[in-house]
C-alpha cells in the first residue's frame, strides 16, 4: 500500500449479515489526497456501501480502513464531520426549507449543535451560491426543484461544511446531459483543487471526464485501481460489465463504446 495515501483500504471484508455471501473481499485500494476519484463497477457491487463504510456510516468488519493514518474507528463522530462530507444520490427532505436554508446546514459541523449560523457562515452560504450561480433560487423551496438543481443544491450544503474528503453518490444518475455536464464541471472546477473528491458511477465517461484515479470492481473486489486511463482499459470494463467494449482515443477524449459497435 502507499504510505502517503490519505485513505487506505487494506483487505477488507463486509456483509450486512452473516447469512449471506460477503458483499467485500480482501477489497483493497490506496486513495492518494487532492486527487479525483472514481469508484466504478455495473449496480450491485457495492458501490454506495463502500461509501458508507469510508465516511464511518457502517463498521470496518475485517481488514482496516485508514485515514490520514490513522484507523477509521478511532475518529470521533465530531472529527469525522470536519473531515469527510458525502452528498447522497437521493434525499428526501420533508420540510418546505428554502435553498439558503439547505444549504447552510452544512455548517453544521462548525457551528455546533445548538448554535445558529454567525454572519460569516452565511456569507460561506452566499458565496458558494455565487460560486455554483444559484443565487436565483437562494429563496426556493427545496421541493421545487428540479433533478439538476437539486444536486447542484446538494454540492453545495457540502462544499459549505468545508470537508477534506468529500464522497458524492452517483452525481449524475437522472440528469440529462446538459446537467450532468454542470455538475461534472463543478467537481473539477471547483474541488478537484483543493479538496479529495471521491465519487461512485457506473458511467465510464464520468470517469473519464474528470477522475485522475479510478477504482474498478468486480464481484467483491477490486479489479484494478490506479490512473483512470491506465484501469479502464477495453479488457478490464468488458470483464467488469459482462460486454465487449472498446476504448478509443478521439482527439485527446477517450470514447467508450460496445465493440459491435465500433466495427
Amino acid at each position: 500500500m502507499n504510505d502517503t495515501a490519505l485513505l487506505q483500504i487494506e483487505d477488507l471484508f463486509f456483509r450486512y449479515d452473516s447469512s449471506q455471501a460477503w458483499i467485500f473481499e480482501h477489497l483493497s485500494a490506496s486513495i492518494p489526497g487532492g486527487e479525483i476519484t472514481a469508484i466504478l463497477g455495473p449496480n450491485g457491487v457495492g458501490k454506495t456501501t463502500l461509501l458508507h463504510i469510508l465516511i464511518g456510516l457502517l463498521p470496518v468488519q475485517k481488514g482496516s480502513v485508514r485515514l490520514a493514518g490513522r484507523s477509521l474507528e478511532s475518529y470521533t463522530r465530531a472529527e469525522m464531520s470536519h473531515l469527510i462530507g458525502l452528498v447522497p444520490q437521493l434525499e428526501r427532505i420533508p420540510f418546505s426549507f428554502t435553498v439558503s436554508e439547505y444549504v447552510a446546514m452544512g455548517r453544521a459541523p462548525h457551528i455546533g449543535l445548538l448554535g445558529t449560523p454567525s454572519e460569516e457562515d452565511q456569507m460561506r452560504v452566499d458565496r458558494v451560491l455565487e460560486i455554483l450561480d444559484l443565487q436565483t433560487l437562494e429563496q426556493r423551496s427545496v421541493q421545487e426543484l428540479s433533478g439538476g438543481e437539486a444536486q447542484l443544491v446538494r454540492i453545495a450544503r457540502a462544499m459549505v461544511q468545508e470537508p477534506r474528503i468529500l464522497l458524492l453518490d452517483e452525481p449524475t444518475a437522472h440528469l440529462d446531459l446538459g446537467n450532468k455536464h454542470r455538475v461534472l464541471e463543478v467537481l473539477q472546477s471547483q474541488l478537484g483543487d483543493r479538496t479529495t473528491v471521491i465519487f461512485t458511477t457506473h458511467d465510464p465517461d464520468a470517469a473519464f471526464a474528470i477522475a485522475g484515479e479510478a477504482l474498478l470492481m468486480h464481484g467483491s473486489s477490486a479489479l484494478a485501481f490506479g490512473p483512470v486511463g491506465r484501469v479502464l482499459d477495453g479488457d478490464n470494463l468488458s470483464l467488469a460489465y459482462g460486454l465487449p467494449i472498446e476504448v478509443r482515443r478521439v482527439d485527446g477524449r477517450f470514447i467508450v463504446m460496445r465493440k459491435d459497435e465500433a466495427s
